[in-house]
Parts: structure tokens; sequence; C-alpha cells
């Protein structure tokens, strides 16, 4: 939903930071090894495998990316996959590799239990309590404030952040309504994007009209889905940053 909004025609000389089907629930947790030859051969595409890696891997360096990016730009599309929790407390986001290895390699994941989310609906024993924080906010508040002070940590290095306050598409450009999952997973969203921003006070945030959230199924360059979406919502997040930030250029936007 984020990364589409970016051709390469439209970024001129900047480095971008995205961090693709990370739970921000599992952000402080980052540090096992355990996972990575597995990721490395399994069938999933290139795509797949580095968002996997980052996710798991001891070897990736947030802060070094970060302290390298001009700007770094948040979506929470990604919560909606969930987190697993491991014998010792580790977390790891249960994206579709994960979750894939889960299944055919569970010897790998010995221990570990499914803690929030899943499209086809529930969301572990994590959503839905009707006192108290969640733990999965508990989780996702802790990853978050772990970013802040990377971010923070940075100094004059620190990006531009912004944070792309998008939902899922409440119906598609056909004129069928959205998911059911989805339509209830904003509601959760419309909780998480505050919180993040009042932990990391980002430099801009780019909020959508309803009518801009329309899936499309027909014609986009990825398969139909809630955060595939019509013409008209890729062109809100770049001109925002060119006129807020002056980063992007505007040489499309006529």
């Amino acid at each position: 939903a984020t990364r589409d909004a970016f051709p390469d025609h439209r970024v001129v000389n900047y480095k971008i930071g995205y961090i693709a089907r990370s739970s921000m629930a599992a952000l402080n947790s980052c540090g096992t090894r355990a996972f990575d030859a597995a990721i490395t051969a399994s069938n999933m595409d290139n795509f797949e495998k580095r968002a996997a890696l980052r996710d798991c891997s001891a070897a990736w360096n947030l802060e070094q990316e970060l302290a390298e990016s001009d700007i770094f730009i948040v979506d929470l599309l990604s919560e909606r996959k969930g987190v697993a929790a491991g014998p010792n407390g580790e977390l790891v986001s249960r994206s579709w590799l994960i979750r894939e290895l889960m299944e055919k390699r569970p010897e790998l994941f010995e221990g570990y239990i499914p803690e929030s989310g899943n499209e086809g609906g529930g969301f572990g024993g994590l959503f839905g309590k009707k006192t108290g924080k969640s733990r999965y906010m508990q989780l996702f508040e802790e990853g978050v404030t772990h970013l802040a002070k990377i971010l923070d940590n940075l100094g004059e290095r620190r990006p531009k952040v912004v944070v792309n306050e998008v939902y899922f598409a409440h119906m598609y450009d056909n004129g069928t309504r959205g998911e059911v999952w989805a339509t209830s997973f904003n509601k959760h969203l419309a909780q998480l994007y505050p919180l993040f921003s009042e932990i990391v006070k980002p430099d801009l945030s780019v909020r959508y009209p309803k009518s801009e959230l329309v899936g499309r199924k027909i014609g986009h360059r990825w398969d139909p889905a809630p955060f595939h979406f019509t013409v008209g919502y890729y062109e809100r997040l770049p001109k925002a940053i060119w006129n807020e930030l002056g980063y992007i250029t505007n040489q499309t936007f006529a």
C-alpha cells in the first residue's frame, strides 16, 4: 500500500526506508538466527525472503538502515499478521513465509505459540479483551518505543518520519464490499496510528478520505486485495511529502 506510491521515476536521489511484512509488536525482539537457513532455502519469492530475514535475523541492523535513509515511511497494515512468541519470550512476525515454515518445518518453531493475528478471523488471545490493555497492545507499545529510542539516538542522522495512515479498502471499484476481516481490523488501526504517532512524533502524517480507500479489482499491478487501491490513493502520499518536506519530485503531479 505504501511502496506502490513510489515508482522509481518519482524518487530523485533519495533513499526511502521500507520494512515490509513485519509487526511493530516484534520490533524489539529481533535477534534470533534460528530461521535464516530455512528462510533462504524456502520457495517464497525474494521479497518475502528479505522481509522475513529482516524480521528474524540478528544480522539486520535497523539503526544503520535508518541512519542511511532520508525518509522513513510507516504504515501499520502488517499488524494484521500478528506475532508468534518463542519459549524465551522472543517474538517473530507471522508473515506468509513464517506461517508456511511453521507448517512445513515445525521443528524450528518448537515452543512457539501464535500470539495474535490472522486475516481469517480472531486475533489469538491478544485482541478483544474486555478490560485493561491487551497483551498485543503492550507488545506494540514496547516495539514502537524501541523504534523511537533508535530514532532519537540517531540525532542529526535521524530520517524524516512519515506515517502513512492508510486503512484497508472498505469497498472495491466494481461495487463489491471489502472483506469482513479487513473492515474489522480497521477498528484496531484506528487505535494503533494515534499511539504510534504519540510515541514516535513523526514529521508528517498523511490521512485519506474514505473515497480514496477503494480497492482495485482489475488493472492493478498486483492481485486484487484490500491494500491495492485505485489510482487516486497513490497520488496523495508523494504529493504530501513533496509539499511538506520537499523530498520527492513533483514532475508527475501536474
